[in-house]
């Protein structure tokens, strides 16, 4: 049995797709690359390494810094989510709307700065479903 929220989410799925139709119908043959690669729907992945270490680190302070980050450039509509994998020692992923954002997150993240985390890579990611 289907539930009324299934049918929302279809329709408001509809909608989406309707208007990426319209926009790409609009945008010159040459250009449609440039649409989905450069344009609205591209984001950058943020992959953070821990150091072996990294979490040995993370001091109240360091962590009240991270956090106080996050928060900033997500009111902000820079960074989209964030988070930690399942076992933290791993690393953490997060999505940004532009690479500049990105850079400036890290540059100046106490996670970054206090060797919480040893490496990083930013990656351009295609974003198809909202």
């Amino acid at each position: 049995m289907k539930s009324g929220k299934g049918k929302t989410n279809n329709h408001n799925k509809n909608i989406l797709i309707k208007k990426i139709v319209k926009k790409i119908k609009n945008i010159g043959c040459a250009n449609k690359r440039k649409f989905f690669y450069e344009g609205e729907y591209m984001k950058i992945v943020m992959f953070y390494e821990v150091a072996a270490d990294g979490l040995s680190k993370i001091t109240p302070c360091i962590d009240a810094g991270h956090r106080s980050r996050i928060r900033e450039f997500h009111q902000r509509g820079d960074l989209i989510m964030i988070g930690p994998y399942s076992n933290p020692q791993d690393g953490a992923l997060g999505i940004f709307k532009n690479k500049e954002a990105a850079e400036e997150f890290i540059r100046d993240d106490t996670y970054v700065v206090n060797g919480v985390v040893e490496k990083w890579r930013l990656v351009e990611w295609n974003e198809i479903l909202t």
